[in-house]
């Protein structure tokens, strides 16, 4: 997991990229998995504008299918995910709070497979305009029948 905490003001557009170490995916019984590389996120780039918040996270590779990246968003009123998803080819994503899924028109997602890269895109009004937020994310893939996270 990869996180992020952005306290200024967001008229100012605060952010900042973080990276991680490459190599450092674990499959759920904490076994290393190194081989992994769609699992294995290398940054996390947040921009906290006056509109919306935007995440990227940057990977060593992005599988074609079967992968889920869980962006967490704490504000200081509440805590949001977005899970955004491919299951054999078929990508989604949701916004929810508290575990309850919650309509946000303009949530936006997309992959970049020659930048393997995939981005978050929540406007601020369905966050309830946070003036300050910390973001982290989880990226988990499959490896055979294992799920591989980091």
């Amino acid at each position: 997991m990869c996180s992020s905490d952005l306290l200024g003001p967001p008229a100012r557009a605060a952010a900042t990229t973080d990276t991680d170490a490459t190599g450092d995916a674990v499959t759920s019984s904490g076994t290393a998995s190194a081989n992994n590389q769609t699992a294995d996120i290398t940054s996390l780039a947040v921009t906290h504008g006056a509109s919306a918040l935007k995440v990227v996270v940057g990977l060593r590779d992005i599988a074609s299918s079967n992968w889920n990246l869980v962006t967490a968003i704490q504000t200081p009123k509440s805590r949001y995910e977005v899970l955004f998803a491919d299951l054999s080819g078929t990508r989604y994503s949701v916004l929810s709070r508290k575990g309850t899924a919650i309509t946000c028109k303009a949530l936006s997602t997309t992959a970049d497979d020659a930048a393997n890269t995939l981005s978050v895109y929540v406007p601020r009004s369905c966050l309830g305009r946070p003036a300050t937020v910390r973001v982290g994310a989880v990226m988990t893939a499959k490896q055979g029948d294992v799920a591989v996270s980091d």
